[in-house]
């Protein structure tokens, strides 16, 4: 899964993906946007087949974060 979610990042920012890790922070370390950040959360729904409402997006600080929801998000896909 985070090789997954390190690809779609680096569709918005060309980032060295050595230095990518899951307490990369999306603006502070990898210099995303608003725009990139809600572009990449499309992309992040259609890779993964889940819905992410907007006011969830704001949770998605680090790499980590995102992992940890679609974690979350498709372990209760799995069971619903």
């Amino acid at each position: 899964m985070f090789n997954q979610v390190v690809a779609i990042i680096t569709k918005y920012q060309d980032a060295n993906l050595e230095k990518i890790h899951k307490d990369s922070h999306l603006i502070h370390d990898l210099s995303l946007n608003s725009l990139e950040i809600v572009e990449m959360v499309c992309d992040l729904e259609e890779s993964f087949g889940i819905e992410i409402p907007d006011a969830h997006i704001s949770q998605f600080k680090t790499i980590g974060d995102i992992l940890e929801y679609l974690d979350q998000r498709t372990h209760q896909q799995v069971l619903s």
